[in-house]
């Protein structure tokens, strides 16, 4: 027999069906198929947005009083019988909450940190601040005579044919 560590989810559930089927004395295919019923019913829930199952809130408050209207009676003669107009409501508290005195502020976070960061700005040259009116006629680039001595250089092809 193998160990449940080593049983894969599908042999697990296999082994479930099966054992509630000897349980309850029937096929192992009616119970597979009453078990995949049920989940395709809680499947459809769901998406109707519907709770498939008792809300965890509900399963858990379910026998506190507070949200029950308590109607039993005493002995009519007791000193503590109650009537059942005099029945036990639940009591509708409300909160009020200084928001002020519970907030903080946020830690600076990121690179910025105290610094302003600046979001960047697509072609843009930047100038320097001192120009002088000289400095604008100035040309930095240099023209170029390619005339002045430049020869003419034979080919590749030419010296192959012998030009």
């Amino acid at each position: 027999m193998t160990r449940p560590e080593q049983m894969s989810k599908r042999k697990a559930f296999n082994k479930a069906i099966r054992a509630r089927a000897a349980q309850e004395q029937t096929s192992f295919a009616f119970v597979l198929q009453r078990t995949q019923d049920a989940q395709h019913r809680r499947e459809y829930r769901a998406m109707l947005n519907q709770p498939t199952h008792i809300l965890r809130s509900e399963r858990r408050n379910m026998m506190r009083m507070e949200h029950r209207v308590h109607d039993a009676q005493g002995e009519p003669n007791s000193e503590f019988a109650y009537t059942s107009t005099e029945a036990i409501k639940p009591v509708n508290r409300t909160v009020m909450i200084d928001l002020m005195a519970i907030a903080r502020p946020a830690k600076v976070k990121g690179i910025a940190k105290e610094f302003e960061v600046v979001k960047r700005v697509k072609n843009v040259i930047a100038l320097e601040d001192n120009i002088s009116e000289l400095d604008l006629y100035e040309d930095d680039w240099e023209e170029i005579d390619y005339d002045n001595g430049f020869k003419e250089k034979r080919t590749y092809s030419a010296a192959l044919s012998g030009k």
